[in-house]
């Protein structure tokens, strides 16, 4: 009983890992920017659902892309309209060690490999870590 107990503490935090909710509506980001005319940030945030080719996407406010996200598949995708009608992978939270990350751009792509994945502690739950 007292192993299975260790057992199950030592565990415990790797069971409770969870990644924060991409598209979740609270969510707001702040970019720093510096130019010769000075510096600011620029705000992020999602608006109001919109259906786009039948799903429902998230518009990201500051840019021109539409978001949604997988939860059961742990997958975030994109459209950027004023480039292409295609849905693209823009996080993929199931990832190992070893797997190729594709960083697409308007041109042409470019390839990395994840090195590994760990975890973080933030307000006392833990989220992945992808580098």
């Amino acid at each position: 009983m007292k192993t299975l107990l260790v057992i199950l503490l030592v565990l415990l935090p790797v069971l409770c890992i969870s990644q924060i909710r991409f598209c979740d509506s609270t969510n707001n980001w702040q970019t720093g920017y510096a130019t010769p005319d000075g510096t600011g940030t620029i705000d992020y945030h999602f608006l109001t659902s919109v259906t786009i080719q039948g799903l429902s996407y998230r518009p990201l406010y500051n840019t021109n892309f539409y978001v949604r996200e997988d939860t059961t598949a742990g997958m975030v995708y994109y459209v950027w309209p004023s480039v292409d009608s295609n849905e693209h992978l823009l996080f993929n939270y199931n990832l190992h060690p070893g797997d190729t990350i594709v960083y697409r751009h308007t041109v042409s792509n470019d390839t990395d490999i994840l090195s590994f994945v760990d975890s973080i502690l933030i307000n006392s739950r833990y989220y992945k870590v992808f580098q």
